[in-house]
């Protein structure tokens, strides 16, 4: 059986794009991947307004990073890395789970897998933070904007100091009035990330990203190669999964047929904004040669 969020995908694909990225925020999936994916000052404005610490530097940032601990592969939505080498995995959760703890455990030991080479002595281990970043409150309604755990001794309370961190921030809490600076800055941080129009958005870092993507015609472009390129693999990821289960094989072949249709429309979109075959190609996720036979085949325009 297909559920509703396989169904609300589907909508979303197939209506029309540049209305579906109107309605972006930072908090949506493909639109918070492809606005992250190498912008450290975007990484660095978020781990400073959410930890209160000016002085952290992002160094490096990627979206959709996977890496494997005790078998099991795990794929961050965002990772970063500071000036001084540790780790953090920013996980947007539009829908809280039950899972939410547990899954923050297991992602903490996976960038702890990823940060370890082979050999190393344990010392070498970084400081990790897990933050995920929620529609809602994971514990008590609106007690406090964010959960930070570390892990401390019971009955005296001192810190075992590993270097792991785990955070669940309540984006939709409600901020009262008379707040300090640190509360402040979260409000609008919060704010920001569920804003869809550049021009409400504080922190310059993230307007700036926003205006780029939204109101340039190469960030709108950019973005919807990205997010076709996004939905095919989903849809190969689909494929294989439905297989799994027993769909029928003429499903299957409809599904082959529908990624075809969206290969070509990419291929047909790039070539008209003038893309190179090597960017076609890197969005479709075939290779060069894969994508001339597609415009020799389908009579596609190319100069």
């Amino acid at each position: 059986m297909i559920d509703s969020v396989t169904i609300d995908w589907r909508i979303r694909i197939m209506s029309d794009f540049q209305d579906y990225l109107d309605k972006c925020t930072f908090c949506t999936d493909s639109f918070m991947s492809y606005a992250f994916d190498g912008d450290t000052e975007l990484a660095t404005t978020l781990i400073q307004v959410l930890l209160n610490r000016d002085d952290l530097v992002a160094l490096s940032c990627e979206a959709q990073t996977t890496a494997v601990s005790l078998n099991k592969e795990s794929t961050f939505d965002i990772l970063a890395q500071d000036t001084e080498g540790n780790l953090y995995d920013i996980e947007i959760q539009n829908r809280i789970q039950s899972n939410e703890i547990k899954r923050a455990r297991y992602y903490s030991s996976a960038l702890d897998t990823k940060s370890l080479n082979k050999g190393s002595d344990y010392n070498h281990l970084k400081e990790n933070y897990v933050i995920f970043l929620l529609q809602g409150p994971l514990f008590k309604l609106n007690e406090k904007p964010i959960y930070h755990f570390i892990m401390k001794e019971i009955e005296n309370n001192k810190v075992l100091e590993d270097g792991r961190h785990i955070l669940f921030v309540n984006l939709n809490y409600e901020f009262g009035y008379d707040l300090d600076d640190k509360m402040n800055d979260l409000k609008r941080l919060f704010n920001d990330l569920n804003e869809s129009e550049s021009d409400k958005i504080w922190y310059t870092s993230f307007r700036n990203k926003m205006n780029l993507i939204k109101n340039t015609e190469g960030g709108r472009t950019n973005m919807e190669l990205k997010y076709n390129g996004i939905f095919l693999k989903g849809k190969e990821q689909g494929l294989s999964q439905g297989l799994s289960q027993g769909l029928s094989q003429g499903l299957s072949q409809g599904k082959e047929e529908e990624k075809e249709r969206w290969r070509i429309k990419i291929i047909s979109y790039g070539l008209k904004q003038n893309q190179s075959l090597e960017e076609i190609a890197s969005f479709a996720e075939i290779s060069v040669e894969e994508v001339k036979q597609y415009i020799k085949d389908n009579h596609l325009d190319h100069n």
